[in-house]
């Protein structure tokens, strides 16, 4: 088995900022899709007007109108009222209510209620804690490309949470949420292509992660400053320009 110890990468950031399935993924988008299609125009553009009110400062009207569209089926509605009672914005915090509101927009196929479901279940929010249930939640969600899905998916089959632990599956995940932009998942992903824990070793692709981390911000760049200059020193030119060709690429394509 191989035992997890946290990406040295990501462990000097965090003391530094302190800060599956594709049958279940097709159903829940199915699901969701017929439930956009039921949801009452009306109820569609309360959601919108309820962005504009919080956008305006208005949470009050916000509030109002995610509810009245949530009442009609709208699964985003219902998502955002889950946040809503979740961090008390203009409410009292009611985590039994945002389970609940959650519950609904997810049974909907939406997939950032799937995660935060996941979440209050894994945390014992509003429900009685059950991991197993929480992971198949944020099965559901990470099959549906919420990138915070992913990214906790991965972790836990890295860490064998709630999960038998399964380094290739880790992996897959990080790189499925690295490919979304998620720069924890994109550090992670280059240290294990690097050390060739949960997929082949292949430097190539490390430099390319680092080098797309670096390029994101000042302080990840001095995180992967010093695989990345190890990296250079081993590879051919070629292959250099190789890494920072798909490098660049996805920069251009994501941001």
């Amino acid at each position: 088995m191989d035992s997890y110890a946290e990406p040295t990468i990501l462990a000097k950031f965090r003391a530094l900022v302190s800060q599956d399935g594709c049958a279940r993924g097709f159903v829940c988008f199915a699901t969701f899709m017929i439930c956009m299609a039921l949801a009452s125009p009306q109820a569609r553009a309360g959601y919108y007007e309820g962005v504009a009110a919080y956008d305006g400062g208005d949470i009050a009207l916000a509030v109002a109108e995610w509810r009245a569209a949530a009442d009609e089926g709208d699964a985003r509605s219902q998502s955002a009222l889950g946040n809503v009672y979740s961090t008390g914005l203009g409410v009292a915090v009611d985590h039994r209510l945002a389970f609940q509101w959650y519950q609904r927009a997810a049974k909907q196929g939406d997939a950032s209620a799937q995660y935060s479901l996941a979440a209050n279940y894994a945390a014992g929010l509003g429900v009685k804690k059950d991991i197993s249930k929480a992971v198949e939640w944020l099965q559901a969600s990470a099959a549906r490309h919420e990138v915070r899905a992913q990214f906790d998916l991965a972790e836990r089959y890295a860490q064998g949470d709630g999960l038998k632990q399964d380094p290739s599956h880790a992996t897959r995940w990080y790189l499925a949420a690295a490919e979304q932009g998620h720069i924890f998942a994109q550090m992670i992903v280059a240290e294990r292509y690097q050390e060739g824990r949960g997929s082949r070793i292949d430097p190539v692709a490390a430099y390319t992660w680092y080098y797309i981390a670096s390029r994101r911000d000042a302080i990840f760049a001095r995180q992967v400053a010093e695989p990345l200059a190890k990296l250079h020193d081993s590879l051919s030119s070629r292959d250099v320009d190789l890494a920072r060709e798909q490098a660049e690429a996805w920069l251009t394509r994501k941001l």
